[in-house]
Parts: C-alpha cells; structure tokens; sequence
C-alpha cells in the first residue's frame, strides 16, 4: 500500500507537505494483506498563509499540522492525505499613552486627571503595536502626528530611529507586540492649545481609514511657563 500526502488543488503557493509519500509494508491475515498503520506528515504553510486542516476522502482526519492519523491500510491501495491551506488575517491594534512628563528638572509618571501641561513640558508617549492576526507582520509602517513636526527621534523595540519622516517600520510576530517610545517639548506656539497626536499602523489590505490608530490629547496651558 502507499500513503500520499499533497497539498489541496491550487494551493501549491501557499504551502508545502514533508514526507510526500511512504510505502507501507502489510501483513497477511486469513489470506488479506492488511495493517494498522499511521499517516505521518507535517504541514508548513508559506509567509502569509495559515494552516487549515488535513482530509482523507473528503473528511477531515486533522486539525493539527502534524498529521497522524490511525487507520487499517489494505494491499494494493493508494490512501491519499490532502493537506489545505488560506491566507492569514493581518489586523493589530494600537496603543497611544502619554506615560510620564517632565517639569522643572522632575518626571512625573502620575498623570492627574486634568492634566495641563505648561510651555516647556517634556511629554513623554508610549505607542504599543500587538499584532493580533493570524500572521507575522513584517516591514510594516508606523507613523505618529507628532514625529516631523517636533519629533525626530524615537526608540523603537529598544532601538534609537529616525522618525523625522513621519514613520518607520516594524516587525511584529504572531500575538507579538513592539514598543515605541518618544518625547516632545511643549513649544509657546502650544499655548493655549490641545496637542491631539495619533499613532497608525499601515496594514497591508486595508482600505484608507481602516487602519488601526491610537490617539492621545493634552491640553497645554495658555498663560503657564515651565521654569527650566
């Protein structure tokens, strides 16, 4: 008997199979060549793409990418094991914080309720990226309001980069998450404003206005002045 694993009609891009094939060595019973047998293959889908099950005739004989199925195998049959696959969902969300400021030589990490900060401030943000698809993100873009326009500089998953552009990049595995960090310095052009800055992530797919955004507002005092 033979055991052939293959990879669903189509799907040749999305996926690959290994082994490929094994011959079964069967055992005479009352004059039949039969025996218990396991189907034995592993499923490896390509960048992008998700694993979704192993078939046999038709039904499913596994959910798992690691095929292996118990079944009587009989002389002279062929047993093919089919193994399919999608395209991965990509979605991620997005944090936006105002985590700690910075006032006369001092840092405070509690951020009152009412807060207003003063010209001369350091406002310190924190942007949280969790990828909660179903496939790694790579090389996505990251842009903030605030970076090119005050910001130059942020440190991102532990890295100093230039952000003057208005973006950077990314990586992010599976139910991963990277940490942006950045500070801004209330100029006298805030006075008497409210400094909205958003975060977005540019997912691939998504139609404008879709994409995950996280956005945080300070209201900057229009009279105050930090003493440094």
């Amino acid at each position: 008997a033979w055991i052939v694993y293959e990879v669903a009609d189509g799907q040749d891009e999305m996926g690959d199979v290994d082994p490929t094939s094994e011959v079964v060595t069967l055992e005479e019973v009352d004059g039949e060549y039969k025996k218990t047998v396991t189907a034995d293959s592993t499923a490896t889908p390509a960048a992008g793409n998700v694993f979704v099950n192993w078939t046999h005739e038709d039904n499913e004989v596994s959910s798992s990418a690691g095929l292996d199925y118990a079944f009587t195998a009989e002389g002279g049959r062929i047993y093919v094991f089919t193994a399919h696959f999608r395209a991965g969902t990509t979605s991620a969300s997005v944090d936006k914080q105002l985590v700690s400021y910075e006032r006369d030589g001092e840092t405070v990490s509690e951020i009152p309720e009412g807060f207003k900060a003063l010209v001369g401030d350091v406002l310190n943000y924190e942007i949280s990226v969790e990828n909660t698809g179903e496939v790694a993100l790579n090389d996505i873009a990251v842009s903030d309001t605030l970076w090119g326009n005050g910001v130059d500089s942020a440190t991102v998953g532990g890295a100093e980069t230039d952000v003057s552009s208005g973006s950077c990049t990314v990586n992010v595995a599976v139910d991963g998450s990277v940490v942006i960090t950045y500070s801004y310095t209330v100029t006298a052009d805030d006075a008497g404003e409210t400094i909205t800055n958003t975060a977005t992530v540019d997912l691939p797919g998504d139609e404008p206005g879709d994409d995950p955004t996280g956005e945080e507002e300070v209201t900057v005092d229009e009279y105050g002045i930090t003493v440094t």
